[in-house]
């Protein structure tokens, strides 16, 4: 298992969560998926809260990027 950290997602009060990612925060961190993805071709993207009862990310994670966990997998029956 490996772990990507994100640091934010709360609205001002520090508490409320917010996706908070900036364009480029997103094109980075689906630049770093894909890069695992190409060394860890099993591996599949959860969030933290699909196995806690915390609300981070705060934003699914698991949803948003479905497409790459099936990345690889499409790719090998081609």
């Amino acid at each position: 298992s490996l772990g990507i950290c994100y640091i934010g997602g709360v609205e001002a009060d520090g508490k409320t969560p917010k996706d908070t990612r900036t364009q480029e925060q997103k094109s980075s961190l689906k630049a770093m998926l894909l890069e695992l993805k190409s060394v860890y071709c099993d591996a599949i993207v959860h969030s933290h809260s699909d196995f806690s009862t915390k609300r981070c990310p705060s934003f699914d994670a698991t949803s948003e990027y479905e497409w790459i966990s099936k990345y690889y997998d499409a790719e090998e029956e081609v």
